[in-house]
């Protein structure tokens, strides 16, 4: 019998390419997440090293009367506020990335299952084959038996 050959085995091969670029891209959103993250927790720890600053500054001793305006207070006024659109801009892009990382998930998952169906039907292929080959080989040992008998028994009566 002839060897298996599976007709679709170029698209087997082609979706697990897609599969791996699909992984590397999944790779690269769950980088972007974490620099993100990482982007958010430093804004995050800043802002809170002004705010104790802050804290720290008007509860401290004053040296100035209190109708003399600080500089030093409003500009950590403005750090604060500085800081504070750094942070939520960080967190607007952590977001992004969840959703990125996400999306990128889903579509793995889809490329893994595309494989998944055309290996299943491979080896279902192949397992046809196998039996339609042992098929063949137990009719060609019945054919090859029946022609022994035949043999052995001789000529017949009536022929």
């Amino acid at each position: 019998m002839r060897r298996f050959r599976f007709r679709l085995e170029r698209v087997l091969r082609l979706r697990r390419q897609h599969l791996r670029e699909e992984r590397i891209q999944l790779a690269a959103a769950s980088r972007a997440l974490l620099a993100a993250e990482a982007a958010l927790q430093r804004a995050e720890a800043t802002r809170a090293g002004l705010l104790a600053r802050s804290v720290a500054r008007v509860a401290g001793p004053s040296t100035a009367s209190a109708a003399e305006p600080q500089p030093e207070l409003a500009a950590l006024a403005r750090w604060l506020d500085e800081t504070g659109r750094r942070r939520d801009h960080w967190a607007i892009e952590r977001e992004r990335a969840r959703q990125a990382q996400a999306a990128r998930r889903e579509q793995v998952i889809k490329a893994h299952r595309d494989v998944r169906v055309l290996e299943l039907l491979r080896e279902r292929r192949r397992l046809a084959h196998v039996r339609a080959a042992e098929r063949e080989e137990r009719i060609a040992l019945d054919e090859v038996g029946a022609i022994r008998y035949v043999q052995r028994q001789g000529p017949t009566p009536t022929g």
